[in-house]
């Protein structure tokens, strides 16, 4: 199995070689440097589902999605390094979530398409949630799933202070201290785009885990509540598979996406 935190050119070669499943490397420029895409599925399809992963992370967090012979049957299938991870500026710190929206919105008008579902995990779900507020002309509909949003509610974990320090950090992979730095800096961002939430007017599923210890459900489902119309939102709650739902619960996930497509 490929390292779900960084994985390169030649193990993301293999991933799809070994299973025989065609797919496209692509890297996109943005205003201070690039954004690698990995796709897959029917390239045919006017559908396209993006997935973004969380901190740390890479685009092979979502291996599995881009490998499922359904989802490839159904629609064309992406998923992205976030900046500062994988091959995206990979290092570099960029704590603006609008930042990270546009740098999407970049990779996305590169795939011909109709309609677009955006699928994102822990950090990754602001940065959908954003992204419905800010270019909604070709999105269907949105799955934030177990996402760090409440601005008010940040959990902070002591050791992300500790591993800030100087001489700790230089003795780390560039990932976790990007990790590290999005983490420390979030509250701020998410203060920034609060009022986008109000402006979303795309259906969006907030789905979480009850037993979540690293994004605590309810003060996230609290702010989903609060912020996005109930005509637009519907929760999704249980126990049982905490913050890692994407690889603790993958049917549960992929039994969604097909509803969403389907809706």
């Amino acid at each position: 199995m490929a390292n779900k935190i960084n994985c390169p050119a030649d193990e993301t070669k293999a991933i799809f070689l070994e299973k025989e499943i065609s797919y496209k490397e692509q890297f996109h420029a943005i205003s201070d440097g690039k954004i690698r895409s990995v796709s897959t599925g029917n390239i045919k399809s006017k559908r396209l589902i993006c997935f973004l992963h969380g901190a740390p992370g890479a685009w092979n967090a979502f291996s599995e999605y881009l490998e499922d012979k359904s989802l490839r049957s159904a629609a064309q299938l992406v998923a992205i390094d976030r900046i500062g991870y994988g091959s995206s500026n990979y290092g570099e710190v960029e704590n603006d979530i609008q930042a990270h929206t546009e740098g999407l919105h970049t990779v996305l008008n590169a795939f011909d398409f109709d309609s677009l579902y955006l699928i994102g995990h822990s950090f990754g779900g602001p940065i959908a949630g954003n992204y419905a507020a800010n270019f909604p002309e070709k999105l269907v509909s949105v799955l934030m799933i177990a996402p760090v949003i409440n601005p008010y509610e940040e959990k902070e974990f002591w050791f992300n202070h500790i591993l800030k320090q100087k001489f700790i950090s230089w003795m780390l992979p560039a990932y976790v201290n990007v990790s590290v730095q999005e983490k420390l800096n979030h509250a701020s961002a998410l203060e920034k785009i609060e009022s986008s939430w109000d402006m979303i007017k795309t259906p969006i599923i907030h789905m979480h885990c009850k037993d979540d210890w690293i994004a605590p459900a309810r003060p996230n489902l609290d702010f989903s509540e609060k912020h996005i119309s109930k005509d637009f939102l519907k929760i999704m709650a249980w126990e049982g598979d905490g913050h890692l739902i994407p690889f603790n619960n993958f049917e549960k996930v992929k039994i969604t996406i097909f509803e969403m497509l389907n809706h």
